[in-house]
């Protein structure tokens, strides 16, 4: 899938990257990171006038390595005070000039010692580069770092969400009390609503989850929801009414799809109600893909594969690339499609290269779910 939206009459290829791929060890890659880090050059025009050169020399240098002097590498060493960066630049510069490699070390970038503005949006791009371990390192030093207000919680989301993302349940649920607790002592309700959802999305995949525990959790989110206020204007992540609605419908459906318990039709039904009512006002493509991710889900439990197919393609147009994981997850429902209908063998092929691709990626959640799936398919396909 490239990057963009999907023409109109095209059905999705679920399986399909949605970026290239992308060398964190490269020379480029750690020049850029080295200026980030030392200089806060987030473009390549910041770090041509941090030089005193123009921006086309800057795409010369970065573009063509096996083509510099030793004198110019030298020359971008010296605004690096970093010997382990210098180190890294000098091995990555060896490599694509002669194809050899100097050290043993796995080359992941620079991780600094302070935490600021222009390290969160470091996080974000390597985000965006499927950089998640990486990224990891980074806002780790931000939670020990930063120790207060807004800035803190934007930390945090983003840390809860690479570990959720790295299929690490421990740290994730870590960060979600850290969250409410920080937020309880500001009675900032919605975000302890929302700390509390986070919990759920890392307790519903644990392999003994307890069914007693999660339905605590639910009665004391639905028990506070009168306490959320609808207009919240923080920038940080908070719950509002719909979405509490909607996570916790997630939530019944992921252990009914487990088999943990045992949803009713008539429940379905009130899910698919609910959802559709909330549809038809949707204009953000955020909102509108969950909905529409989450009502395909339910046509899946209902038994109408036509219409659930056609629901999650209309969800994957909404969000497509804009999603961060709405490839991987649209990836595994269309695998239950197609369980559902009867076709093991495309479900084991899809789930086969799903799982590579999520793993490639750095999405190790995803790459997990995926390989449950096609472990339980395989063992449907087994001849008795």
């Amino acid at each position: 899938m490239a990057a963009s939206r999907i023409p109109k009459g095209e059905d999705p290829d679920f399986l399909a990257r949605a970026k290239l791929p992308h060398d964190p060890g490269s020379f480029a890659n750690l020049v850029r990171e080295a200026f980030q880090v030392h200089h806060d050059c987030l473009q390549d025009g910041d770090i041509a006038d941090t030089l005193g050169v123009t921006k086309g020399r800057i795409s010369q240098i970065l573009g063509k390595p096996e083509l510099l002097k030793p004198e110019t590498v030298a020359t971008l060493l010296e605004f690096i005070p970093s010997k382990e960066a210098k180190r890294q630049i000098l091995i990555a510069w060896n490599r694509e000039c002669f194809g050899l490699e100097l050290g043993g070390k796995k080359l992941r970038g620079t991780v600094p010692a302070k935490f600021t503005v222009a390290s969160l949006k470091r996080v974000d791009r390597l985000i965006r580069e499927e950089r998640l371990i990486q990224a990891t390192e980074l806002i780790q030093v931000g939670v020990e770092v930063v120790k207060e207000g807004e800035f803190r919680q934007l930390i945090l989301d983003r840390a809860f969400w690479l570990y959720h993302k790295l299929n690490r349940p421990g740290s994730a649920a870590q960060i979600a009390e850290t969250i409410f607790a920080e937020a309880e002592v500001n009675r900032d309700y919605p975000r302890m609503v929302f700390a509390r959802l986070q919990t759920l999305r890392v307790l519903v995949h644990l392999p003994d989850v307890e069914v007693a525990s999660v339905t605590r959790i639910m009665a004391w989110i639905e028990s506070a929801l009168h306490l959320i206020e609808e207009r919240n204007e923080a920038k940080y992540a908070t719950a509002t009414h719909a979405f509490a609605r909607r996570s916790l419908i997630a939530t019944r459906l992921t252990l009914d799809e487990r088999g943990v318990v045992l949803i009713e039709e008539a429940e379905l039904a009130t899910f698919h109600d609910t959802l559709s009512q909330e549809l038809v006002p949707a204009k953000s493509y955020q909102k509108r893909f969950g909905i529409q991710f989450l009502l395909a889900r339910v046509l899946i439990r209902l038994g109408d594969t036509f219409a659930a197919e056609e629901m999650l393609i209309k969800a994957f147009r909404a969000g497509d690339v804009k999603n961060l994981q709405g490839l991987e997850s649209c990836g595994i429902v269309e695998a239950r499609i197609m369980i559902q209908s009867g076709n093991l063998d495309k479900a084991t092929r899809h789930l086969r290269v799903l799982s590579d691709n999520c793993f490639d990626a750095e999405d190790f959640y995803h790459g997990w779910l995926a390989e449950v799936e096609l472990a339980d398919t395989v063992i449907r396909s087994t001849p008795d």
